[in-house]
């Protein structure tokens, strides 16, 4: 996407994967996935907002605090379903039936590029530039797919009394894959 709101493809999709961190093993941490779509050229604005069924109601409501706050994003739908997980050090996948696949992986060079850099917000911690492998995203205007594209894995911080604050005095850790991608880890 363009900083002037524009998007350089005729259909931008941005798709956002946050994961709380818990005491759980990753790929049995509740998520929250944030799509964005937009058809024409235009940067993502219809934002649907797909939480785990497993998610704690107090997350949630932390999480679109964030969402709101960070990007100015209220979604305008937002649905419980039942996702599959799976993570390792090089790969993320997670799937919503009939909905979404989602897969990116680690590349040899996971530095940033300058050219990515330039856009990323300021907050962001130790940011890892991934590609996209394949993600399939079933819109209510039609099938998107796409693959090969920049994928971004970072940390950040969310402040305490967004979300559920048990682990951690400056609030939860995230993780968060996408297109952008994050990957929150509190520090």
């Amino acid at each position: 996407m363009l900083a002037t709101g524009r998007a350089n493809v005729p259909r931008c999709l941005n798709v956002q994967v946050y994961q709380p961190d818990t005491a759980r093993e990753e790929a049995e941490r509740p998520a929250l996935v944030l799509i964005g779509d937009s058809i024409g050229y235009w940067a993502p604005s219809r934002y649907i907002l797909y939480i785990d069924d497993s998610a704690e109601p107090a997350m949630v409501r932390g999480m679109a605090s964030f969402l709101q706050s960070e990007y100015g994003i209220n979604p305008q739908n937002s649905t419980r379903v039942r996702m599959k997980k799976s993570s390792s050090t090089r790969m993320r996948r997670l799937e919503i039936p009939g909905i979404l696949s989602y897969d990116i992986t680690a590349t040899d060079q996971v530095t940033v590029s300058d050219e990515v850099r330039h856009y990323l917000y300021s907050w962001l911690r130790h940011p890892m530039q991934w590609t996209t492998k394949s993600v399939t995203y079933k819109a209510p205007s039609g099938q998107v797919e796409y693959k090969g594209t920049n994928s971004l894995v970072a940390g950040f911080e969310v402040a305490a009394g967004s979300a559920d604050t048990s682990r951690s005095k400056h609030g939860p850790q995230l993780e968060a894959c996408g297109r952008p991608s994050l990957r929150a880890v509190a520090k």
